[in-house]
């Protein structure tokens, strides 16, 4: 494994000595840019899967995009004389590197149970991660047409992917595509791609001027990310498109000059988790939800609560908290959002209990409540690094920011809205996306008149 490390590594320094004449080669044949655009995609890895069930994950495994990513940034930098490197990134992934590398050592747990680098190259948290900083770096790397270029992209490769992706879960739940199990489930239930459509479709309403798309593109690109959200019956998208509709009405409509914009975001945020506490106290006297879209149990819920109530916040007796899931008042739309409810309220009490560097990714993983682990970014993230990662992770996301808007820190006129897409998403993926760190580059630089201009010549 080091021998072929290392001679990754001589060949691409080796290249770079010699001009990069081979990288530019395959840059005007493959068009390098659309390429890291596709693997980028989650697209990419739906298709992989389908085609190669048994492969695919390793075509798309995320050690794979990673050695992407580094190669492009080596070449463009070694072609860009211009080019300059934001340390930030680099400074976070170097420590939440040694933060994982702490927690493997001190806590002695490892994702099955591996040696350390294969432990980080495997992992479903870290890795997605660091590939979402090197992304960002590679964008502030860009000039603005390239940045818009990702953008736009991004979005035509969901939109169109999204369109047979309809297709497909016509002919799934049809049984005209054979698919059973966990397969079919994942298959019809496709929440990433809900997500990703979400994206789709608030950055054409906020950034259009920019992206460009005409009004058959813009219709096409609203229609299919509704009804692909609809049929995967994702909850969590749903709540996410009702907060920003909100928020978009506040700005737009809301009372100017009183409040400023960060208190109407709260102000929103508020109303919706008023309006979602009100559901579960009126349900609370209610018969069990029986039907496999719902999501609350009272008696599910006290059960749970019971069994909390014996558990320890000790690392030495970290227990799953296991209640029979074939009972019939117990449907899938309830266990389900039972189960990430309390995994994520796990996650923030493991947090509390260990704030500094966290328990790491390989304990935080094996907290489970009915089978199911922490299906959030934030509380998985929290519970894994603790203050220190959550620190360094906020300065990459500063650093980026500002080679993006290239303006002063302090500005964060366009950071505010980006946080604001984020974190509700995050709330409910466990892992950063790529489009987030897009969003947050069309939030900052990509906004300003200058970019406007120099699309314009």
């Amino acid at each position: 494994m080091s021998q072929l490390f290392n001679g990754v590594i001589n060949a691409i320094a080796a290249e770079i000595r010699g001009g990069a004449k081979l990288s530019i080669v395959l840059l005007r044949l493959i068009k390098i840019d659309w390429f890291i655009a596709v693997i980028l995609s989650y697209a990419y890895k739906f298709f992989t899967a389908i085609i190669s069930p048994d492969n695919g994950v390793y075509y798309s495994a995320d050690y794979v995009t990673f050695g992407c990513l580094i190669y492009i940034i080596i070449f463009r930098f070694s072609q860009d004389k211009y080019a300059v490197l934001n340390i930030y990134p680099f400074v976070s992934i170097i420590a939440i590197v040694i933060i994982e590398a702490l927690n493997y050592n001190i806590r002695n747990a490892a994702i099955d149970d591996l040696d350390f680098v294969r432990h980080i190259l495997y992992n479903p948290l870290i890795m997605p991660t660091i590939n979402a900083i090197l992304f960002g770096l590679y964008l502030s790397m860009l000039s603005d047409p390239l940045k818009i270029f990702y953008a736009r992209s991004g979005i035509g490769i969901i939109a169109v992917f999204g369109l047979l992706y309809i297709i497909f879960w016509l002919a799934v739940y049809s049984n005209i595509f054979p698919a059973s199990g966990v397969a079919r489930n994942n298959y019809l239930n496709n929440n990433h791609l809900s997500y990703a459509c979400l994206f789709c479709a608030y950055s054409v309403y906020r950034h259009n001027a920019i992206l460009r798309f005409n009004n058959s593109k813009k219709l096409f690109i609203y229609i299919t990310s509704a009804i692909i959200i609809a049929l995967n019956t994702t909850r969590g998208a749903l709540m996410c498109a009702v907060l920003y509709a909100l928020v978009e009405a506040f700005n737009n409509w809301g009372i100017k000059g009183v409040i400023s914009k960060l208190k109407l975001y709260i102000v929103s945020m508020l109303i919706v988790m008023m309006g979602l506490v009100a559901f579960f106290v009126f349900q609370t006297d209610q018969e069990p939800v029986n039907s496999e879209y719902g999501f609350y149990d009272g008696e599910l819920v006290e059960e749970i609560i019971d069994s909390l109530d014996s558990t320890v916040i000790d690392l030495n007796n970290l227990k799953a908290i296991e209640i029979n899931r074939d009972s019939e008042s117990h449907s899938d739309g309830v266990i389900s959002s039972a189960s990430r409810f309390f995994t994520n309220y796990l996650g923030l009490m493991y947090f509390f209990e260990y704030p500094i560097v966290g328990i790491g990714t390989a304990l935080a993983y094996s907290i489970k409540v009915l089978g199911e682990g922490i299906h959030s970014f934030i509380f998985l993230y929290i519970a894994s690094f603790g203050v220190l990662g959550v620190c360094f992770l906020s300065l990459s996301i500063l650093g980026l920011y500002k080679s993006f808007s290239q303006s002063s820190i302090t500005d964060l006129s366009g950071l505010r809205p980006a946080i604001l897409f984020a974190v509700p998403i995050l709330i409910f993926l466990n892992y950063i996306p790529v489009y987030a760190i897009i969003f947050l580059c069309l939030e900052s630089g990509v906004r300003s008149q200058r970019v406007l201009q120099s699309l314009t010549h």
